[in-house]
């Protein structure tokens, strides 16, 4: 089940104080269903920060830290067709 933005902000604000507790964030966002993407989104909206820092800190997060070989995998294949064009 995907949740709505507002829903995950909430829960992101409910965990978020400062940098020190931005992972246990970002697991409970996962925890509570968020993707990758929605986490990011809701970091550059609440933190300000620009999509290739935050998608810096989701991708290497302990909350992510399963998937993150996978999500560069996929990243480098799609960067290598795209280039192959």
């Amino acid at each position: 089940m995907t949740m709505d933005l507002t829903m995950l902000e909430n829960i992101f604000n409910s965990v978020y104080e400062n940098a020190a507790s931005l992972d246990a964030a970002l697991l409970r966002l996962r925890e509570s269903g968020a993707t990758q993407a929605q986490s990011v989104m809701i970091l550059i909206k609440k933190l300000k920060l620009s999509l290739p820092e935050a998608d810096a800190l989701v991708v290497n997060s302990c909350a992510w830290s399963d998937s993150k070989e996978i999500t560069n995998r996929f990243r480098k294949d799609f960067g290598d067709y795209l280039e192959s064009q």
